[in-house]
């Protein structure tokens, strides 16, 4: 007959009592679906992905292509709404360059994104708001008549972005003289100063690099001169941008460029210098967008596309009663097109990755 152990009631209590024990310890810990301590990690090719019903891939944590250029995995993180639509991505489709944020809207439209170079923001543009100088105006416009640099608009800013373009409209009151127009940041006059005659031109004033700390304040200045002649040198403003590094038709097309503001020389922008015959900006003649001949009849009609902006006033009225007789000057059309920089195509979208 075998032998049959003394203490073998005892061992079956004491595995009845270890069954009971692990029972109420599954009964009392979190589901296999909650975290209550601790950490998950997520390395090397990894993913973490939340779909919907239909199989769209709604968010995205890990690793998506392309990968680093020594072969490492680029690790993401992608938001997409219910249609599939992406949101939000920090993510990069260039394996050289770091990851940019960018949110899109509903309609797949990009409306915000950083600036990799010049830091700050890519987009959105911000406006800049600006008022005429102390020194008032012929027909609401700013003028002066010194010969050195006095202000003709002003404004402030908080910066945001690395750069800033104006888009500027000035000429000589009087036939036969000629000034200049520039832009000052703080105490810094950018750029090289732009020619001034008779004609009625358009002037680009930009892009110039904003100081790098961000939200500092800046005051934004047009400045003009005479140089030759009498009379006064006038001025408005018709648009201020501030914008990304880079920003100019010279853009590469791949959207990875947009974001980024790479692709050219971050103090590259628009020559600085205008026709002296036809004072227009030189960034717009480069793009064949000029106005009509130096020696246009001054009682030419104004441009339609001014006139639809509501100028207030008939094309071919001259100086307000008691200013300088000298007759309205001749003005260039509004040149078709872009005035300043054409933005390069949305970035690309980050891959999904399938299920």
């Amino acid at each position: 007959m075998a032998a049959i152990p003394t203490d073998l009631l005892d061992r079956i209590r004491a595995l009845e009592r270890q069954v009971r024990a692990l029972m109420a310890s599954a009964n009392t810990r979190p589901a296999l679906n909650q975290i209550s301590d601790g950490q998950v990690t997520i390395s090397d090719t990894g993913t973490m992905s939340v779909r919907s019903p239909d199989g769209t891939g709604l968010a995205h944590i890990g690793a998506l292509p392309p990968g680093h250029a020594d072969g490492s995995p680029q690790q993401a993180f992608v938001l997409r709404r219910e249609d599939g639509t992406t949101a939000l991505a920090l993510w990069t489709d260039q394996s050289d360059e770091p990851q940019a944020v960018r949110v899109w809207d509903a309609r797949d439209q990009l409306f915000f994104a950083e600036d990799l170079k010049g830091g700050g923001l890519a987009l959105p543009y911000l406006p800049v708001p600006m008022g005429p100088a102390y020194q008032g105006g012929w027909e609401s416009w700013p003028r002066s008549e010194s010969n050195e640099y006095e202000e003709l608009w002003t404004g402030r800013i908080y910066r945001q972005q690395p750069k800033i373009t104006l888009l500027v409209r000035a000429a000589m009151d009087t036939e036969g003289a000629t000034g200049e127009v520039r832009l000052r940041l703080d105490d810094r006059l950018m750029g090289e100063a732009q020619e001034v005659g008779h004609r009625v031109g358009w002037f680009t004033l930009g892009p110039f690099e904003l100081p790098p700390e961000q939200l500092a304040e800046v005051d934004v200045v047009v400045v003009g001169r005479r140089t030759e002649g009498q009379g006064s040198i006038r001025a408005t403003v018709q648009g201020a941008w501030t914008h990304q590094s880079s920003a100019s038709p010279e853009l590469p097309a791949s959207p990875a460029f947009e974001a980024r503001g790479s692709g050219r020389s971050p103090d590259k922008g628009p020559a600085h210098s205008a026709s002296p015959t036809t004072s227009a900006s030189p960034a717009i003649e480069a793009r064949g967008l000029g106005g009509s001949a130096p020696d246009e009849d001054p009682t030419i009609p104004a441009s339609p596309a001014i006139e639809a902006r509501g100028s207030g006033r008939s094309p071919d009225k001259g100086p307000a009663a008691g200013k300088p007789p000298t007759g309205r000057p001749p003005e260039d059309a509004l040149p078709e097109g872009p005035l300043l920089f054409v933005p390069a195509p949305d970035p690309a979208r980050p891959p999904d990755v399938p299920a």
